[in-house]
């Protein structure tokens, strides 16, 4: 089961140097993932044109993960709690592949 969190290049470069993965804002009451097929709906919520694609593996993730919906009804995603013991952090080792994927951005009408 291919697990995979988002981020800016920017983002991922910085994780090179703290050792573990960089958090996004949103990952707050839980780390925020998605499925292979979930990509391309997450990749828009990326403020950035250089979206990083981590797979990741999940027995090497601390804490509990559990797939959800953020809605009644809706779609579900994968969701890691538990993690404050971990300090809220996805080891560099639970890294299995990435991918630099580039998406247009609208342009900025002045």
């Amino acid at each position: 089961m291919p697990i995979f969190k988002l981020l800016s290049k920017a983002d991922w470069e910085e994780s090179q140097s703290l050792g573990y993965v960089k958090l996004g804002a949103n990952d707050i009451q839980f780390i925020h993932m998605c499925e292979q097929e979930q990509i391309s709906d997450i990749m828009p919520k990326i403020q950035s044109d250089q979206v990083m694609v981590v797979q990741l593996d999940p027995s090497k993730l601390l804490g509990r993960l559990v797939k959800e919906a953020n809605k009644p009804g809706g779609t579900e995603f994968w969701h890691l709690y538990d993690t404050e013991s971990a300090a809220k952090k996805i080891p560099l080792d639970a890294v299995l592949n990435t991918e630099l994927r580039i998406q247009a951005r609208p342009a900025l009408v002045p």
